[in-house]
């Protein structure tokens, strides 16, 4: 696994990392790497869910890198998702992500704080 960093003008320091090569969730970005910003890499077999729950005051993306299912906000009709798709949940959204396919389903989710 190759890392690349270089220092920034911020005295914080940028990166490339390889994607971890595991089927459990992994925090990617957290402080006190990042101020804001945070995401995770989600692995979910045929079936599985990642539970309900809220966005609160933060906005997210979701990037499926492999296999298919359903993005579902409780206030709406379930969305389908696949590998090459990314969908959005705005601040204040209750929602769940369901693998709806026979393979596994690999997302990235990003979230950040919503502008007041």
């Amino acid at each position: 696994m190759k890392h690349r960093q270089a220092d920034s003008p911020a005295g914080s320091i940028s990166f490339v990392r390889d994607l971890p090569d595991t089927s459990e969730y992994v925090s990617l970005l957290a402080e006190p790497e990042s101020r804001a910003l945070h995401s995770g890499l989600v692995n979910l077999q045929p079936g599985e869910d990642c539970g309900w729950h809220s966005t609160e005051n933060h906005e997210e993306m979701i990037i499926c890198l492999q296999g298919a299912g359903e993005l579902a906000p409780e206030t709406g009709p379930r969305i389908p998702l696949a590998a090459g798709q990314y969908g959005y949940n705005p601040p204040h959204t209750r929602h769940c992500v369901f693998n709806t396919g026979d393979k596994t389903m690999r997302y990235i989710y990003v979230v950040a704080p919503a502008a007041p």
